[in-house]
């Protein structure tokens, strides 16, 4: 099989929040025992972080955080570089996600479980067009390391073939459903679990909230297409309205067998690759960082 081409779109290396790009959601759901709030999803000193923190929201004992790109995407690659956040129960994600999901669910999950120290779970979620009952496609993968410790690069590669993900730029799973069609935003949330509603992240452990990763950026940028991330601009590029209620998550996943106890933090941050000698905007050569400048990139196929 021939592997798709692509170009770059854009990418975003979070100097600030760019408004014209990204918005912050403010809105819950039933296997959320949270709601998302705008003030929990912050950029500070270069990078993206999202929270959970234990201020009661609109009769939610927490809020937390998500962030949604202003244009849809249909087919491409997605990356960014993450440090994902651990407790059980505590769920951080990037994702691609249709709007009126209740007329066809077209979604695409990169998420990690709190509760497993050593795997992310990849999952596709689809509906007929017109609604119906859903299908689920998850698959817990192991990583080799703790998502939770440091920053790693992973990736979603959506075309009208396959959906692949990719960790550290090796690929990590593929599935298929050829019903993932449709106009779809980028998101990245996280978020504590109602276990009255979902046990798939596992048990909600309470006290591992609030807490946040400090993180510190460096000023390498890189601009090589092919070094960079990529996904597919929609024909519809236009900001549609956010349904919140057809965002919710359903019950039917279940935990797997790894159940460590994760290490503290509920704060996750999106930066670039790992430390590589790469050029900046002006040819300069940039030295190996020990931290590299958040990141997200998205670039369209065009063969």
């Amino acid at each position: 099989m021939t592997a798709p081409q692509f170009k770059l779109l854009w990418r975003d290396e979070f100097d600030d929040f760019d408004t014209g790009r990204w918005q912050k959601a403010n809105h819950d759901f039933p296997e959320n025992a949270a709601q998302f709030t705008p003030d929990n999803a912050v950029v500070e000193g270069g990078f993206l972080k999202l929270r959970i923190s234990n201020t009661p929201n609109n009769g939610h004992a927490y809020s937390a955080a998500e962030v949604y790109t202003n244009d849809t995407f249909t087919f491409g690659r997605f990356e960014a570089r993450i440090r994902f956040a651990p407790g059980s129960g505590i769920v951080s994600s990037l994702f691609t996600y249709r709007d009126d999901a209740n007329h066809g669910w077209n979604e695409i999950d990169i998420e990690n479980l709190g509760y497993i120290t050593d795997g992310v779970q990849y999952n596709l979620i689809s509906s007929p067009l017109g609604g119906g009952a859903l299908t689920y496609q998850p698959k817990v993968v192991q990583t080799g390391f703790p998502p939770t410790a440091d920053f790693h690069d992973y990736a979603i590669e959506w075309t009208p073939v396959d959906i692949r993900f990719y960790v550290d730029e090796k690929l990590a799973w593929r599935d298929v459903q050829t019903r993932i069609n449709q106009a779809s935003r980028l998101r990245m949330n996280i978020w504590p679990t109602n276990n009255a509603k979902t046990t798939f992240a596992g048990p909600l452990d309470a006290s591992k909230i609030p807490a946040e990763a400090n993180t510190i950026g460096s000023p390498c940028t890189r601009t090589n297409p092919e070094l960079t991330l990529l996904a597919t601009p929609s024909l519809h590029l236009g900001s549609a309205p956010f349904r919140a209620q057809a965002r919710g998550k359903g019950d039917s996943r279940t935990p797997g067998n790894n159940t460590e106890p994760p290490t503290r933090t509920t704060d996750h941050g999106f930066r670039t690759r790992r430390d590589l000698q790469r050029t900046d905007r002006t040819g300069a050569r940039c030295l190996k960082a020990k931290r590299e400048r958040p990141s997200a990139r998205v670039a369209a196929t065009f063969s």
